[in-house]
């Protein structure tokens, strides 16, 4: 499938709009189109070689669109996040089942960051799609919402916690 990237070919050079060609969605990964991206001072660092990326390279990871396609195996219910894109493969967060059959849902940071706060507490009833927590990472507040309805079960850290990719910020039962 072709695509339109921002790539920059040589160290401080001009942001280019060029075609790609990218493959299908493998495993675990989701193709997005992008209907909004930007270039932000991180992507200025790394086309002027501050940060170790290899040029040429693909820029702008700050970005809104809609799910075309889910590689295999489907994930039971997708983690909604207004997180900053990523390059990196997607996790399965959870079990390939039915929805039915989960239990409890742990609701993991999908890149490092700080806790800025959470929007719920323990006990509190939850709707998909609504925002548990607001991680600040990248110099950005990210809206962290639940794949599921249910129950707050458990809150794993408190503002200004600092917190690894793939902590579990939540359990909601």
């Amino acid at each position: 499938m072709e695509i339109r990237a921002a790539i920059v070919f040589e160290t401080s050079g001009a942001f280019s709009i060029e075609p790609l060609e990218i493959s299908d969605p493998k495993d675990h990964e989701v193709l997005v189109r992008i209907v909004g991206a930007g270039i932000c001072h991180t992507d200025l660092a790394a086309r002027d070689q501050h940060l170790p990326i290899p040029l040429p390279s693909v820029f702008g990871h700050e970005g809104a669109g809609v799910v075309e396609a889910v590689g295999a195996p489907p994930l039971a219910a997708p983690v909604v996040t207004e997180a900053p894109l990523s390059t990196k493969p997607a996790e399965q967060k959870v079990p390939p089942s039915s929805v039915a059959e989960v239990k409890e849902t742990a609701l993991q940071a999908p890149l490092p960051g700080v806790i800025i706060r959470y929007e719920v507490e323990v006990g509190d009833e939850v709707e998909a799609e609504d925002v548990v927590v607001i991680l600040e990472a990248m110099k950005m507040a990210n809206a962290i919402s639940t794949p599921v309805s249910g129950r707050i079960k458990a809150i794993n850290f408190k503002p200004g916690d600092s917190v690894e990719r793939d902590a579990v910020l939540a359990i909601i039962s």
